[in-house]
């Protein structure tokens, strides 16, 4: 008899009855896969253009029946502090913080507003300093776009995710 034994961390017993835990997939998925990973790169292709400043401008590829981005201001914010005291006490704060400004100054980024919108609906994307100590760049910020709220969804479960690369 054959026992296969798996710690898996972050699972639900529901998950544990999906093949996919087990990187196992049935070929009529496979087939539906390819088929989206087609239509993502149409979409793609579609929706790419060069903006008046000669930028690229891409659209999100949003799968189409994911649940809402939860409004997640107060979780980025809390990573914010705790990143920002981590970058003090290691005496990287200025670096981190230039980053910001160099990307603020190539309109990159874009501060938020005081006075949210309730017009539209807002997610943030919590980051967190990754240092390096050879490199042009000592501190560089690292986006986490699978932060999620419990009961709610990440950026990446919303979005069309291609093929692996590994």
């Amino acid at each position: 008899m054959m026992v296969i034994s798996m710690f898996v961390r972050e699972a639900t017993i529901s998950d544990l009855f999906s093949l996919e835990v087990f990187r196992i997939s049935d070929p009529v998925e496979m087939k539906s896969k390819k088929e989206n990973e087609y239509l993502t790169k149409l979409y793609f292709e579609e929706t790419v253009r060069i903006n008046e400043d000669g930028r690229y401008e891409v659209s999100l590829p949003w799968k189409g029946d994911h649940l809402p981005l939860p409004i997640n201001k107060d979780i980025a914010m809390k990573r914010l502090e705790t990143s920002t005291r981590k970058l003090h006490h290691e005496n990287l704060f200025t670096a981190y913080d230039d980053v910001f400004k160099e990307w603020a100054s190539l309109d990159i980024i874009e501060n938020d507003p005081v006075e949210s919108s309730s017009h539209h609906h807002e997610h943030y994307l919590p980051h967190r300093p990754v240092v390096k100590q050879q490199g042009t760049t000592k501190v560089r910020p690292v986006f986490d776009t699978s932060a999620r709220q419990v009961g709610s969804p990440s950026l990446n479960q919303c979005l069309e995710s291609g093929r692996r690369l590994h």
